[in-house]
């Protein structure tokens, strides 16, 4: 009720409609991250088609560029409904997949039109949430998200250790659930759009668009620290999961825990928490902060040696994504004009695109290489980048405070 009373009346019907979207959409999330774990464990899924299905998100944010380039020119929501209403749905061809290719293959493409949405919604956030309670918002909607998420998960993990032949019909749930979501977002009507009626589309370009990291040094900037980390992040996670289902042999239930519950659960506390200061504080300082929490998950990891360890790194886990989650949802947004929000967001989209195709690939080729170091590997990249955001961060909060007439932040 707080929070409502703080959400301006023009911007309550929008709140109303994400709510309602995002536990749907957590339902499922929640039920198609177990997908890796019955891929690998039930279908047999091969090292390649697990990293496939693991990078299967980030494959639509390489297209995310384009997508919301037009988007930033043309009324929005239709550029959110049907990627979304598409690529949710088609998780129910997954309950006829016979064997692992096919599996992958649906998830790979369901995932690649779904994601397309990220700019565009990112856009109408921006349009239709006042500055000074955006983030609070966003974090509120996120940790709906992310809560439904976990108990999707862990539910849809107890099914599958005790139906797992009749585990196809979680995905036709999961469809249903997504479609329904994207149906209840598009009832949002997005403001101040009437600009467009009048408005002649610029041509996409490829060198225009990425040139923003350059000619805006500071998001280029926060770009460059904020891939590298997660590129680590991504290589990790990839070693976790063939750690959990080939070394430790977990069940469906124990993977949920590990991978879903217990992290979503600490995302939703953490994203409670940094919503209420990413209006207030610089995004790097934020973003360095939480990858100064998270670089000691995989170290704990690597000297594990059951499932209990495992679960405490993986709290970890779940504060560092709370924290970086929220940067990265409203980041973009921090440094973009508002109606370039789309296309600023679309360029961050890819680039997660890039790291997140390139990242599970890249960690199970070292994992040959070098064993389990990769996870050691993965920390350090996180503390260099986790010190350079704080660092920068905390100059520019200062920067800011000045500014403002307020007395700067000491480190």
């Amino acid at each position: 009720m707080r929070l409502l009373q703080r959400v301006p009346f023009t911007s309550r019907p929008t709140f109303k409609y994400d709510m309602n979207a995002a536990w749907l959409y957590g339902i499922q999330l929640g039920i198609i991250m177990q997908a890796i774990a019955f891929a690998r464990k039930y279908l047999n899924a091969t090292d390649t088609e697990v990293a496939l299905i693991l990078a299967a998100p980030a494959a639509g944010m390489l297209w995310s560029i384009y997508w919301g380039h037009l988007a930033s020119n043309r009324r929005k929501m239709p550029f959110f409904f049907w990627p979304a209403m598409i690529g949710r749905g088609m998780v129910i061809l997954a309950a006829f997949a016979s064997n692992s290719l096919s599996f992958t293959i649906v998830m790979l493409v369901a995932y690649s039109i779904s994601m397309l949405t990220a700019p565009v919604r990112a856009g109408i956030i921006r349009a239709n949430y006042p500055d000074d309670c955006r983030g609070l918002i966003v974090g509120r909607v996120r940790a709906t998200l992310f809560l439904t998420g976990a108990v999707a998960a862990f539910l849809a993990g107890r099914f599958m250790d005790r139906y797992i032949e009749h585990a196809h019909w979680l995905f036709v749930a999961a469809g249903v659930a997504g479609m329904v979501s994207a149906a209840v977002f598009s009832r949002i009507k997005v403001r101040r759009e009437q600009w467009l009626d009048n408005h002649v589309p610029e041509r996409f370009s490829l060198v225009k668009t990425f040139g923003v990291l350059f000619s805006n040094p500071k998001f280029g900037v926060f770009q460059l620290l904020f891939s590298a980390s997660a590129f680590a992040t991504h290589m990790a996670r990839m070693v976790v999961i063939l750690y959990l289902t080939d070394v430790l042999k977990v069940t469906y239930t124990q993977y949920a825990v590990a991978m879903q519950f217990l992290p979503r659960i600490f995302v939703v506390l953490t994203t409670l928490v940094a919503g209420m200061y990413i209006d207030r504080w610089n995004p790097m300082l934020i973003r360095g902060a939480f990858v100064m929490i998270g670089c000691a998950s995989p170290l704990i990891i690597y000297f594990s040696d059951s499932i209990m360890p495992v679960y405490g790194a993986m709290v970890l886990w779940g504060i560092a994504l709370g924290g970086g989650g929220i940067v990265w949802a409203v980041g973009s947004m921090y440094f973009a004009p508002e109606r370039q929000v789309p296309a600023y967001q679309g360029v961050h989209t890819s680039l997660t695109g890039i790291r997140g195709i390139l990242g599970p690939f890249v960690g199970v080729g070292l994992l040959k290489l070098i064993g389990m170091n990769v996870l050691v590997l993965a920390s350090v990249i996180q503390v260099i980048c986790g010190v350079a955001l704080l660092i920068i961060g905390i100059k520019e909060q200062n920067k800011e405070n000045g500014n403002e007439g307020e007395t700067p932040v000491h480190s």
